[in-house]
């Protein structure tokens, strides 16, 4: 089955759901929840998709079929809808940093922003064939997308409007995408069987293969520690990849569930949607059992997937009966007993380096080298070191971009060699632990 299928649902008619709750209790993992569901209706929605935590509290989600925008008042179950263009197709959907809601437009090759408030849209041309798909807010206050017909990952400045765009390996396709616990952007592929992370202070971009053949992933999510979640949908499983590459998978219970979007909550806890089964699942770490929950009144889709700012679950669900939205609210039933030791998570927990202190250079003339000696970076195990290109004295600093490659060593001191006189240079330094960087530590530098 191609993975296409998951996503051509009919254009169903539109009759009224009624609210719905229930109590439900999870088998034991590491302890046991009461998971209760409430279910919320969207009149005149076709297909939701994509699901966000709106910075205004509210629930916003993509209508692909529609060509529309929606935002659920969580509170009071309202309803409001915003038309987009014909055939613009919005799928991926975030809260940006500036306060607006941003969004893609597959068919329209759009990104496109909604400001809470007032309801007003603003658009951003891409290529024609780029095909955006998701995007997130990234950690260097820029919007990030995936162009899946572009075969790019690109970033939106939310202030200036200015797109930039990285080409990826021949024939990738990025799907999902989501911000690492190291601070990167993680990229899907549904059609290779590779995840990508992308470096924004650098550009650099590596891949990782999961083992999996041909078949890629789609969802993915930051995890606990140093870890993200994915979904494989073609193989009905979940895995986890640390940041240094290590990957990890579990097969779904229910067969040829498809599990499709996956979130996690503060505890590292992730829950996805099974789209050709009706279920949502969570899983605590691969150890434990995966809990599955059917959506009553089935047949149903669910489809998109988050966590809102007080733990709870909000995904899209579609029925014969109608579109929705549904919420789980997970409660612990009791603390553990005294002296119970909580299972331990296959995957190690790593500290993001800080930054080196005290970074001093000195010139030796007569042998023509620069010697860069630093501080101590906390939870560093090893350090890594870079010198630019030599330029003239009159370059302005900006300017510097070209680089010898990094090194990377274990002590606090480092020589560079065939060092030209009367040039300018840049020295960067950072701190390493288990292959996350921390922040560089900047020093230019004249010589004589």
């Amino acid at each position: 089955m191609k993975l296409s299928r998951i996503f051509l649902f009919p254009l169903l008619a539109m009759l009224s759901v009624a609210l719905l709750s229930l109590g439900m209790t999870a088998a034991p993992s590491r302890s046991a929840d009461n998971v209760s569901l409430k279910e919320f209706p969207l009149p005149g929605v076709f297909e939701p998709y994509v699901i966000a935590n709106g910075p205004d509290g509210n629930m916003w989600f993509t209508d692909r079929e529609g060509d529309q925008l929606g935002k659920l008042v969580s509170g009071t179950g309202q309803v409001t809808l915003y038309p987009l263009a014909t055939d613009a197709r919005p799928w991926g959907i975030a809260a940006g940093p500036d306060g607006n809601v941003w969004f893609t437009e597959n068919r329209g090759n759009r990104i496109g922003k909604i400001n809470p408030t007032t309801g007003a849209i603003s658009h951003y041309d891409l290529a024609a064939d780029a095909q955006p798909w998701e995007i997130v807010a990234g950690p260097d206050g820029n919007m990030w997308f995936t162009e899946f017909s572009g075969n790019k990952i690109g970033k939106i400045n939310p202030t200036t409007g200015a797109i930039s765009t990285t080409s990826l390996a021949v024939g990738y396709r990025p799907s999902g995408i989501a911000v690492g616990p190291d601070r990167h952007l993680w990229f899907t592929s549904v059609d290779t069987s590779k995840i990508g992370k992308h470096v924004p202070a650098t550009g650099a971009t590596t891949y990782y293969d999961l083992g999996t053949g041909s078949i890629g992933a789609y969802g993915i999510t930051a995890g606990s520690g140093n870890s993200l979640w994915f979904t494989v949908p073609q193989l009905n499983k979940i895995g986890r990849i640390t940041v240094a590459g290590q990957v990890s998978l579990a097969d779904v219970p229910s067969a040829t569930s498809q599990p499709l979007q996956i979130t996690t909550r503060a505890n590292g806890e992730a829950w996805f949607t099974e789209a050709s089964v009706g279920k949502v699942a969570s899983a605590v770490d691969l150890s434990n059992p995966i809990q599955e929950y059917a959506i009553p009144n089935s047949p149903a889709r669910t489809i998109g997937i988050t966590t809102d700012a007080q733990g709870d679950i909000w995904f899209t669900t579609l029925r014969p009966q109608g579109a929705g939205l549904g919420r789980f609210t997970v409660t612990p039933i009791a603390p553990p007993a005294p002296g119970a030791q909580p299972a331990a998570d296959p995957l190690p927990t790593i500290s993001i380096p800080g930054k080196v202190t005290g970074l001093k250079i000195k010139w030796n003339k007569k042998k023509r080298k620069l010697i860069a000696r630093w501080g101590a970076s906390p939870n560093a195990d090893k350090y890594q070191v870079r010198i630019s290109k030599h330029y003239k004295l009159k370059t302005r600093a900006k300017k510097i971009k070209k680089f010898r490659a990094w090194q990377s060593i274990s002590k606090n001191k480092h020589a560079f060699n065939k060092i030209k006189k009367k040039k300018k240079y840049k020295i960067e330094v950072r701190g390493t632990a288990k292959d996350v960087e921390g922040d560089k530590k900047v020093k230019y530098f004249k010589t004589r």
